[in-house]
């Protein structure tokens, strides 16, 4: 950016240079002065250029980042929705052990699965941090990671089946995208190992208006507190930080640059400007028909 200013500078120079010349060769001195303009321009589309592919380009110095992220393993929370299958070798002794099937229709949009089709009834984690598994009763599942309620299920379950499986999954992983990205909403995630980048690809990347240096993500810590943590793409330390990782119900928010505030502002005041545009109009109109009326 600087080297740049330094050839505007020069540019402008050169140009008070010829504006001081003698006038005595007029035409040479206009197509010297043409040549300048042209070339003032074309530094300038490329400064732009450069500035701004500098503020898009994501990761820039990646060839010097630890690329180290820990694979977070998410925790069992209250109000999460849980499909928890038990199965082993004899299935009329494991069928106990399952809820009842139910239509995909009534969890849909947490399955992300359409139509009619069958499948287990899903638990909700209750106040106390437990589900209610048939047979076994109320299990403490909340504070957990999902293989350790795993193990806890299965150590229960060894008083009635031998070698039994317990396979966990969550129901209503998910994170919502917000801002200056192509598009906004709520995306549930069928795996929770899920990463920043790759949640901004869900909702199609970020606008070209989009800050891409003071990303905004808050996450939800035990006890209910909110943690709020600003990440910038444009540089690779995310991909080796403790947010690489989305983890359940993370909110992450794209502010607008200053472009799309201007254009904003802009557009607002040529909206005004037509509305006081459209009443100055109906105004002399009213004005004209009662002086005729007169």
């Amino acid at each position: 950016m600087r080297n740049n200013i330094k050839l505007f500078d020069g540019c402008w120079l050169l140009f008070d240079a010829y504006q001081q010349q003698p006038t005595t060769n007029k035409r040479q001195t206009n197509k010297n002065m043409k040549f300048l303009k042209i070339t003032i321009l074309f530094f300038a589309a490329a400064a732009m250029f450069s500035c701004s592919s500098k503020k898009i380009a994501y990761f820039r110095d990646i060839n010097t980042a630890a690329l180290t992220a820990q694979v977070p393993d998410p925790v069992i929370k209250v109000g999460d929705i849980l499909s928890i299958i038990v199965s082993g070798g004899d299935q009329n002794v494991v069928a106990q052990f399952n809820l009842p099937f139910a239509s995909t229709s009534s969890y849909g949009e947490l399955s992300g699965t359409a139509g009619g089709s069958q499948r287990l009834q899903p638990y909700i984690v209750e106040k106390d941090g437990t589900v209610n598994i048939p047979v076994l009763g109320k299990i403490t599942v909340s504070g957990l990671a999902r293989q350790d309620a795993v193990e806890v299920i299965q150590n229960k379950l060894l008083a009635y089946i031998n070698k039994p499986i317990v396979t966990i999954q969550y129901m209503n992983f998910k994170v919502s995208v917000l801002g200056e990205v192509a598009k906004p909403g709520t995306y549930q995630v069928t795996d929770e190992k899920i990463t920043f980048p790759q949640a901004l690809g869900l909702a199609g990347d970020l606008t070209i208006y989009g800050k891409r240096n003071n990303i905004l993500l808050i996450r939800e810590k035990a006890g209910g507190e909110k943690e709020f943590v600003r990440i910038d793409l444009t540089k690779a330390d995310i991909l080796s930080s403790d947010y690489y990782y989305i983890k359940q119900n993370d909110i992450i928010y794209v502010e607008p640059n200053k472009t799309r505030i201007l254009s904003s502002s802009s557009a607002a005041i040529t909206i005004s400007l037509s509305v006081v545009s459209s009443l100055a109009s109906l105004t002399a109109l009213s004005i004209s028909i009662y002086n005729n009326t007169k």
